[in-house]
């Protein structure tokens, strides 16, 4: 019996060795890096805004902390907002740029969506001399926006974007940016952010209008000299109001993660015939990149919000 052990021992020991090896080649976990604010959260640090472009804030923006002067100063507390982070831009025109924060998905605690998000812009050199030339506080869909914000070559403009409540528990913030008349820039493809223009062949299209179905502006929600499309329901009603447009796939709003949404508010109803259907649709021409929303609602209480959205 002696020979025959000693014949398998090297054996034996083969496997020993095999295994041992296995373990030390197994790969040591590490902790992953804590979250950090985003390097723009204070003023002093504010990063250089491209226009014409689509950014995502980088960082852990629920960590970032308001200045001392954003609690204090009257130029900052007019349009208040907290996490707050900046950005500055200087212009080589005279005209108008659209600031938004559209896309940005905010969640508080516990885990519900609150995207109300707010930005501002300001003039001057430091926090403590800043005047502010504009405030695009939450529309309508909840996010901050200005559609259209004049600004004069050679002026350094500062933006601020935050969100206007407190401890939220996961926040995704984007900030869109867009010369309106721009060299780079189809007019014919402008991101509608309300009626501004009255709908007419080359914009939005009203088929069936009846019942007093009308742009209307400076009232009710459509407030700042912004404008709403009001459609007035009644018997037989079939008020079709469409909008179709492209855009080349490398300007902005060809850009991937470009969000397509419609909104509204609800003045008056009879939940018994009320009846409304919203589509939205999109493609750049190939079926991997169609999307479509819609929504279809029979009975809608009164002040009623609603949204249809679609992201692309």
């Amino acid at each position: 019996m002696h020979p025959y052990h000693n014949s398998h021992r090297p054996f034996l020991l083969l496997i020993l060795f095999v295994l041992l090896t296995l373990l030390t080649a197994l790969p040591v976990s590490a902790d992953p890096a804590p979250p950090v604010a985003p390097l723009n959260d204070n003023f002093a640090d504010a990063l250089p805004l491209v226009l014409n472009t689509r950014i995502t804030v980088q960082g852990d923006v629920s960590l970032a902390e308001n200045e001392p002067d954003e609690a204090s100063d009257i130029d900052l507390l007019y349009c208040e907002m907290w996490h707050t982070v900046w950005y500055w831009f200087v212009p080589t025109f005279d005209g108008t740029v659209l600031l938004s924060t559209a896309g940005s998905e905010v969640f508080g605690l516990p885990h519900q969506s609150h995207i109300r998000t707010s930005l501002a812009v300001y003039t001057g050199t430091t926090l403590s001399d800043l005047t502010q030339a504009a405030c695009g506080a939450t529309n309508l869909s909840g996010y901050g926006e200005l559609p259209a914000f004049e600004v004069s070559a050679g002026t350094t403009y500062f933006v601020r974007v935050g969100l206007d409540f407190q401890d939220p528990s996961s926040v995704t913030l984007k900030l869109r940016t867009m010369v309106h008349g721009g060299t780079d820039w189809d007019p014919t493809g402008m991101l509608n952010t309300g009626f501004e223009t009255p709908p007419t062949d080359a914009d939005w299209q009203v088929k069936n209008a009846t019942n007093g179905d009308m742009q209307e502006c400076g009232t009710g929600n459509a407030y700042e000299g912004m404008c709403a499309f009001k459609l007035v329901g009644g018997a037989g009603e079939a008020t079709k109001l469409k909008q179709k447009r492209s855009w080349p796939v490398d300007q902005l709003l060809g850009y991937v993660g470009h969000r397509m949404e419609f909104s509204g508010y609800v003045y008056s109803v009879d939940p018994a015939t009320l009846k409304f259907k919203i589509v939205l649709k999109y493609s750049d021409g190939t079926p991997a990149t169609k999307r479509k929303a819609s929504i279809i609602n029979t009975a809608v209480p009164l002040w009623d919000f609603f949204k249809v959205a679609a992201n692309f």
